[in-house]
């Protein structure tokens, strides 16, 4: 069973070769979006509510301790 980050990230994908397919400038642009869109769902759902993700750190970075 796959996990919910990677449903999105495979939505992300599928949105992303699609616009690579399509020669209509509208339906590319629109298709980018969506796939930005789950991009930066995958984003907000892999940090916790103080942003934090599962290796302890912040939003990529390394997680600076003020001392």
């Amino acid at each position: 069973m796959r996990t919910l980050i990677e449903v999105y990230q495979h939505q992300a994908d599928e949105c992303a070769r699609l616009a690579k397919k399509t020669d209509d400038p509208k339906r590319r642009e629109t298709l980018l979006k969506l796939a930005a869109e789950w991009t930066q769902a995958i984003q907000r759902g892999s940090h916790d509510s103080r942003g934090r993700n599962p290796h302890g750190t912040y939003n990529g970075q390394e997680r600076h301790r003020a001392r």
